[in-house]
């Protein structure tokens, strides 16, 4: 029998993953096309220090490039908004993501910074298009003296 090269589980469990502990819980996102293996690290060493983690697995990934397919940007972005509403109680959450990940943790922090106490982004890039849109780190038209749409929390870049 033939593999299916459609299949997008590499080794390990895609469940997402919930691990109780102190506050701030760590949602750990994954990139595009992965799951939750791919940020295990960065639970295993919030767990190490003690803290909640979290790492949702993204609509589409895990099973099959045709799922994959059906999904967008909106679709991910919600995940991770739904994702902040729960690793945010009681307290504020560390968001960190890997690639794709780490351009919806940007949008949480930008969109949501009061929810989010500090933000780490591995592999990130700083610019993307299609088909991630709003995404997009770098803004098209910046404002004077200000290149990123990332807010800078009182100080101009």
């Amino acid at each position: 029998m033939a593999a299916d090269r459609g299949a997008l589980r590499g080794v390990g469990d895609p469940s997402p993953v919930e691990l109780s502990g102190r506050a701030p819980t760590v949602l750990a996102i994954h990139g595009f096309g992965g799951t939750p293996v791919e940020v295990s690290l960065v639970v295993e060493v919030a767990q190490e220090l003690g803290l909640g983690a979290h790492a949702p697995l993204l609509p589409g990934h895990g099973t099959h490039a045709r799922d994959l397919a059906r999904t967008r940007w909106s679709d991910w972005r919600s995940a991770a908004e739904g994702a902040l509403d729960a690793a945010c109680r009681p307290a504020k959450a560390i968001v960190i993501g890997l690639s794709l990940g780490s351009l919806l943790a940007a949008h949480l922090a930008a969109a949501r910074g009061k929810d989010v106490q500090a933000l780490g982004m591995l592999a990130s890039a700083p610019r993307l298009s299609w088909p991630f849109g709003s995404g997009s780190l770098i803004s098209r038209r910046p404002r004077a003296g200000r290149t990123s749409a990332i807010p800078t929390r009182g100080r101009r870049s």
